[in-house]
């Protein structure tokens, strides 16, 4: 953890316990000379040297030596994957038993998985029904910004086919690693992600489908040109009419450099791959919100967000929490 401002000296040694105690928690912290530096300089630094930067505005004796209550849960597994840094962040619930069911929350391309960890209301959700939650990292796109920024290169708008295997490679060995630590139920694994992540999670089903018993997308696509899988399992994606990064009627994006498909069209082939042959069963779920379900041993769902567009999760006004539809489908809600 970093402060902005001086140091008054008093506090040094309390500063030092401060961050044994975040340590502790297996929390990646980077101080720059006991927080003398500025919050931007430290991230830059803390980047160079592959640590999570945690920085506030408040001064020393105002740093509390006590981490939020997820925290004793909570750690950062850092793993060099063919070269790279790549750490993946793990909550784990505070009493479980043998057979854990395990989320992985995938982030957008540009975004990395603390930014996503904060905003996905999915920490919340495992705290609350008692699953396990992964945030792998994409690979690294840049430093220069504000943000670290990651993407995952998985799709076929890339010519590199082996640097595309990679991350598929890269969330096969997160599961494993976490499997390592915690006493997984492997029938229980389950993949979402949002924008590129949501992409990813379409590849990923087409590619290990015998590691996951499903996945969602949230305003990414299928993409993926040679999806053959083994078997098919349960496909969840959730999709805004006015998107206008991944456009709900499909098109090229040059900024992207993708052809994306009209949505209807992707998840009619993604329902015909998993081997349903009628129309699905349409359901209102609001008046701005229609639930379209293939069902069947592996069901596919279309989820249209009418007026919503590319965000995570929607405005209140649509009464839709995303993470918890999401957990639902994968059939782990009462």
């Amino acid at each position: 953890m970093v402060a902005d401002g001086t140091v008054d000296p008093r506090w040094t040694e309390e500063y030092k316990k401060d961050l044994k105690v975040w340590q502790f928690y297996g929390f990646p912290v980077f101080h720059c000379e006991y927080a003398v530096k500025k919050a931007g300089i430290a991230f830059g630094l803390g980047r160079k040297h592959g640590f999570v930067t945690y920085c506030s505005t408040r001064p020393l004796d105002a740093i509390s030596s006590t981490p939020p209550d997820f925290n004793a849960y909570f750690r950062a597994v850092n793993i060099v994957h063919e070269g790279e840094l790549r750490p993946f962040y793990l909550y784990t619930p505070d009493e479980f038993s043998d057979g854990i069911p395990l989320v992985l929350m995938l982030h957008g391309g540009s975004g990395n998985a603390l930014s996503r960890l904060k905003g996905s209301g999915f920490l919340e959700l495992a705290k609350e029904e008692g699953f396990a939650v992964v945030f792998p990292n994409g690979q690294l796109r840049s430093t220069k910004t504000k943000q670290e920024s990651r993407t995952w290169f998985v799709s076929d708008c890339f010519d590199d086919d082996e640097m595309d295997d990679i991350d598929v490679r890269y969330i096969s060995r997160v599961i494993d690693e976490t499997c390592k630590r915690l006493p997984i139920d492997e029938d229980k694994i389950f993949i979402c992600g949002h924008s590129k992540g949501g992409m990813t999670s379409h590849r990923l089903a087409c590619q290990i489908p015998g590691r996951i018993a499903g996945i969602a997308s949230v305003a990414g696509t299928h993409i993926y040109p040679d999806c053959n899988p083994v078997s098919g399992i349960p496909i969840l994606h959730i999709h805004g009419t006015l998107d206008p990064t991944v456009p709900f009627k499909g098109g090229h994006r040059r900024r992207q450099g993708c052809q994306y498909p009209d949505v209807w069209e992707m998840i009619r082939e993604v329902a015909k791959r998993n081997g349903h042959t009628r129309e699905p069963v349409s359901m209102d779920i609001s008046d701005k919100i229609t639930s379209h379900i293939w069902e069947g041993i592996n069901r596919v769902e279309l989820v249209v967000l009418d007026g919503h567009d590319h965000g995570w999760m929607p405005v209140e006004s649509y009464e839709f929490y995303t993470p918890e539809y999401i957990w639902c489908f994968f059939g782990d809600c009462e």
